[in-house]
């Protein structure tokens, strides 16, 4: 087995010798939160034991969703809005 200074010769042959499997781990966890997978989802591919193991690790991902959640709102119900025709008003007290 190779020393962790040293990359297995397939890796080395591929020209990818600075990727390590933890890498790889992290980028699947990344590239499933970032396109809308569950956390939970995450978490239990991943073998952490808590969510917020999961949410501590990969949160960065997050904030991206959340924006993404608030444009998609706003497609549905801005042009109902802006025509006075949603079903409550933006002052409403309890929409």
């Amino acid at each position: 087995m190779p020393s962790p200074t040293t990359s297995p010769p397939l890796t080395a042959a591929a020209g990818l010798d600075w990727l390590h499997l933890h890498d790889l781990r992290h980028a699947f966890a990344t590239f499933l939160l970032d396109q809308g997978e569950e956390l939970r989802t995450v978490m239990e591919l991943l073998g952490h034991s808590t969510i917020r193991m999961t949410a501590d690790t990969y949160g960065h991902v997050l904030p991206a969703r959340a924006r993404q959640a608030a444009s998609a709102i706003n497609r549905v119900l801005g042009p109902e809005i802006n025509r006075g025709k949603c079903w409550w008003s933006p002052g409403d007290s309890n929409p």
